[in-house]
């Protein structure tokens, strides 16, 4: 009986206790990198194990007024992927690269003189829709209870089509937190302020019954509003 319990408790111990720390399927696997707990019995836990490197990372706390961490997808509207575990929660911060040409203006034309002046006219606008190139799309991760890591937090990796960097976000069109390593920033918008369109025409002096028109230009522009800014790790 006594060499039948010692032999028992060797198998418990090596099983890693009533915890489970040690995975009994798979020696020598970390079966989880981000659940808190060494699984292998290794001595290293979530980030601080080289099995989890290629899926795991020590990245610096999200900055005062910043949320995070998220993955970011920017890129063609054709091909924006879906949020998946472990960054489940979807942050939609709208488009970038906007193009707008300025305004088309019929030429400006001036009516007869009356004696001391002459009707402008003409320099109706014509106005182009404005197109976003990119569409931004972020996913939020979950709170995690990885471990592993000093001064830092342990976050799983981004993969493609997503950057290649973790990221945190503020809704508005701010600069990157300074002296952090969130530097790769990326601005979005979720609507268009459009203020193209054509100056006033105007007519001079009459000379001989008839005005020299003038104005008539293109003016004002297209631009973004409401801004989502992403700063992520390069």
């Amino acid at each position: 009986m006594g060499r039948a319990c010692a032999i028992a408790c060797v198998v418990w111990l090596g099983c890693g206790g009533p915890h489970g720390t040690a995975d009994a399927t798979a020696p020598g696997a970390e079966t989880s990198c981000f659940d808190g707990f060494d699984n292998n019995g290794d001595g290293l836990v979530d980030c601080a194990d080289p099995m989890c490197a290629s899926v795991a990372a020590c990245v610096a706390k999200v900055p005062s007024g910043w949320v995070g961490y998220t993955v970011l997808y920017d890129g063609a509207p054709t091909s924006v992927p879906s949020c998946a575990a472990p960054f489940v929660v979807t942050v939609t911060p709208g488009s970038a690269g906007l193009s707008g040409a300025p305004a088309t203006c019929a030429p400006c034309t001036c009516g007869p003189s009356n004696g001391s002046a002459c009707a402008p006219g003409g320099g109706t606008a014509t106005v182009g829709a404005p197109a976003f190139a990119r569409i931004g799309l972020g996913c939020k991760d979950q709170a995690l209870p990885a471990a592993g890591c000093t001064g830092t937090v342990c976050q799983p990796r981004p993969s493609a089509p997503f950057g290649a960097g973790i990221c945190v976000l503020q809704p508005a069109d701010v600069p990157c937190p300074s002296g952090t390593p969130f530097t790769d920033r990326h601005v979005f918008f979720a609507g268009i302020d459009d203020t193209r369109g054509c100056a006033a025409c105007t007519c001079g002096p009459p000379s001989g019954g008839s005005c020299a028109p003038a104005g008539g230009a293109p003016v004002g522009q297209v631009v973004g509003k409401t801004a989502t800014t992403f700063c992520c790790v390069p």
